[in-house]
């Protein structure tokens, strides 16, 4: 990273300070802004400073380059799936020049995959996760048709060998219920209220096929205003096609206050509550408000 002048030209004045064969012949105290030396010094800190600047700027085009390279790495296929165009009007062939994929032309407008991760599994299937957004800006899965012509597109620019899994599904379900002791100064209602919004915003704010935990989970409900202490009573996690009442549901914390499970790695990628009627965090004693003493 390129120095700024002032430290280039510090840098000069410390080594005339310290050279014993030029220190006696130079004054570096004298108050003169027009002495001959400080001509120099700035001249040629000025010609240092230029050309690192320029230094940086190579190394920002080389690194460029290289990140655009076809290096068939997991972070290459995630950021060419990104850049995947869908158009229901007009069919969007992606191109190979010099082994890069490409279209022509480039539409930004046409990348509906707003999220994705890719995994290399034990057996080496890799498994590439997408959601698209909705108008609210929810993540949601991409239609059949856009998967159809996602999973071709992986097809023509994946590397020769590889298996690769390209899925997109609904989002993942958490069931909650938990204690929460809140502070008598605030109204028990809106202290509810708060907490079921800082529980969404902490699924929202998961990275994409990101782990969601208790430890989260509970750091998150204690950031409301009022909240005392949090104690989790029961907390469920599960894919979309697994019914809530299903035995294969995730468990994380028995209904007896005890954890099993610290943390759980999603299916589809992205996880919202609960939304089950009887089951959502708002109904019932799911959420039970305890006055704290």
């Amino acid at each position: 990273m390129a120095r700024t002048l002032q430290q280039i030209l510090d840098e000069i004045t410390n080594r005339i300070k310290t050279d014993p064969e030029v220190a006696p012949y130079i004054d570096v105290d004298t108050p003169s802004k027009v002495a001959e030396w400080k001509l120099w010094r700035y001249i040629v800190a000025v010609c240092i400073y230029l050309h690192e600047q320029l230094w940086d700027i190579l190394k920002g085009e080389l690194e460029l380059i290289a990140s655009r390279a076809v290096p068939g790495t997991a972070a290459w296929l995630q950021r060419q799936v990104l850049l995947f165009q869908y158009s229901v009007t007009t069919p969007q062939v992606v191109v190979l020049i010099d082994g890069y994929p490409t279209y022509n032309p480039v539409l930004p407008e046409l990348r509906i995959v707003k999220r994705c991760s890719v995994k290399q599994q034990i057996d080496r299937l890799v498994i590439v996760k997408v959601a698209k957004q909705d108008s609210m800006g929810n993540l949601v899965p991409l239609t059949m048709t856009e998967l159809n012509s996602l999973k071709g597109y992986v097809a023509k620019i994946q590397f020769a060998g590889t298996k690769i899994n390209v899925i997109s599904l609904v989002s993942d379900k958490l069931y909650i219920q938990a204690d929460i002791y809140y502070d008598g100064e605030y109204v028990d209602s809106l202290v509810k209220t708060n907490v079921i919004l800082a529980v969404e915003n902490y699924l929202a704010t998961l990275s994409f096929d990101g782990v969601l935990s208790n430890s989260g989970l509970e750091d998150a409900m204690q950031s409301v205003a009022g909240v005392k202490d949090v104690v989790l009573r029961q907390v469920i996690a599960r894919p979309d096609t697994t019914a809530i009442t299903d035995p294969g549901t995730i468990k994380l914390v028995f209904p007896n206050y005890t954890e099993v499970k610290k943390d759980y790695e999603t299916a589809a990628g992205y996880v919202i509550r609960e939304n089950t009627a009887t089951y959502k965090l708002e109904d019932g004693n799911n959420l039970t408000m305890i006055l704290a003493v």
